[in-house]
């Protein structure tokens, strides 16, 4: 059953992209069965894709409260990989709410973890919005001592280019329209 949870959350989140209604779905059912099974990560992590799929809906309060969620639980578990891939998302969120200083809080702390991580996946997903948050800056008229030119760009090069070794197409999607975007 922690399998079919892990499945669960898995297709949500192919579906987030292009279908919210089946991703919200997928999502529900993730989170009903880790709750039923006692499955703390499996219910983290269809916490956060709930954050995630709130944040496609435009609802900053659902959003905000289910990254927060996420972030507790993995906390609990001392499950580093989670928590960093919460704060990216709760930078993200910040930096769309125009809440700087807690955007680079959040994904300060999230590069600080993902020192000792070994997921590329998630490594790839955090340099690429590490670069969004500096992009994001330089058009607010911004400026960081977070975020600078040189890093931001080395970090979205790394990033493109390890979505092109694992051909991950949504990805190289993402880095293909930040790079068009500078």
């Amino acid at each position: 059953m922690k399998r079919l949870t892990r499945l669960a959350s898995g297709a949500a989140s192919q579906f987030q992209h292009r279908q919210l209604d089946t991703c919200f779905l997928y999502l529900c059912k993730a989170r009903e069965v880790a709750q039923r099974l006692g499955y703390e990560r499996g219910e983290a992590a269809a916490y956060r894709g709930l954050g995630s799929y709130y944040a496609y809906r435009d609802n900053s309060y659902l959003s905000f409260r289910f990254y927060i969620d996420a972030l507790n639980l993995y906390k609990e578990l001392g499950d580093s990989a989670g928590i960093c891939q919460t704060c990216m998302h709760l930078g993200v969120y910040y930096q769309f709410e125009k809440q700087y200083d807690e955007a680079g809080d959040y994904m300060k702390r999230a590069l600080d973890i993902s020192k000792g991580l070994k997921n590329d996946s998630i490594l790839m997903t955090l340099r690429a919005n590490y670069y969004f948050i500096y992009l994001s800056n330089l058009r607010a008229g911004r400026s960081s001592d977070f975020v600078d030119r040189k890093r931001a760009n080395r970090a979205l090069a790394i990033a493109r280019q390890m979505g092109a070794r694992a051909g991950d197409e949504r990805l190289l999607l993402y880095t293909g329209m930040l790079q068009a975007q500078e």
